[in-house]
């Protein structure tokens, strides 16, 4: 993790990228160390257990987030007309796709909430390992969590990408892509630890940490199950809602005419 910090710290200092910090920043991730060396001292093992993993995920996780705007900001030209015809060669039709979920609103519903419930998934997956004293496991996810990370930013610094959303011209809720083109631009780079969004389109983080979570969750019985029907989900949901922008709002007007 120092390393990782360390790398961040270099990097922004050497493109000129600002991350703004305040007390407030470290509140939450101050309490969960506290807790959980409180927690270990008074023997509370697998609590402190949780305590701990959640720690360091939250510590990770910023830490990842920063390197995804470093890499943007300092990646290629934009690779969505390549990604896009990768896909034709495939014979994977996003739009059709996007079309299709946008046609079934309870199919759109079911989702969003599969993909937004990647942060809940963790917090479970700490609750529940927790209390089985599975260490080695929490362990084996903490370096899956990173892995994913690393591989998600190094696509962002060499196949960067805006995402179907704006390929395909079709506004969204979402305030991504803003950011994205912000990084682009190389103008005012000033960003708040705080206020940190998704910059990763290619290869997709979502679909990365569906796979380690069901990994993780293999042996749970019915929860184990349970798990990897909600995983199925959210791989589908990281293609058909997470790249076109979370709750994507509509499609222009030339989208309905695309091919």
């Amino acid at each position: 993790m120092g390393v990782l910090a360390l790398v961040d710290a270099l990097w922004a200092a050497q493109i000129h990228l600002d991350f703004t910090a305040g007390a407030k920043d470290f509140l939450v991730l101050g309490l969960a160390l506290s807790i959980a060396l409180l927690l270990r001292v008074f023997a509370a093992a697998r609590s402190g257990l949780m305590a701990e993993y959640f720690a360091l995920t939250l510590a990770a996780s910023t830490a990842i987030c920063a390197l995804s705007y470093l890499c943007l900001a300092s990646s290629r030209a934009l690779a969505d007309a390549q990604l896009a015809a990768i896909d034709q060669l495939l014979g994977f039709d996003w739009l059709a796709g996007y079309r299709f979920v946008k046609a079934h609103p309870a199919l759109s519903a079911l989702l969003g909430m599969a993909y937004g419930s990647l942060v809940y998934q963790g917090l479970y997956l700490s609750l529940l390992l927790g209390l089985m004293g599975q260490k080695q496991r929490l362990r084996e996810m903490f370096w899956l969590f990173l892995a994913s990370g690393g591989l998600a930013c190094a696509g962002t610094l060499w196949l960067p990408a805006l995402g179907p959303s704006r390929h395909f011209n079709i506004e969204t809720t979402t305030g991504f892509v803003p950011v994205m083109e912000h990084l682009l631009s190389g103008h005012d780079l000033n960003f708040a630890l705080t206020g940190m969004t998704g910059v990763v389109s290619f290869p997709s983080f979502h679909t990365s940490m569906a796979l380690a979570y069901g990994w993780a969750f293999r042996k749970c019985g019915a929860i184990g199950i349970a798990m990897a029907d909600e995983h199925g989900r959210l791989r589908i949901a990281g293609m058909a809602v997470g790249l076109g922008g979370i709750r994507p709002r509509q499609v222009a007007r030339q989208t309905d005419d695309a091919p």
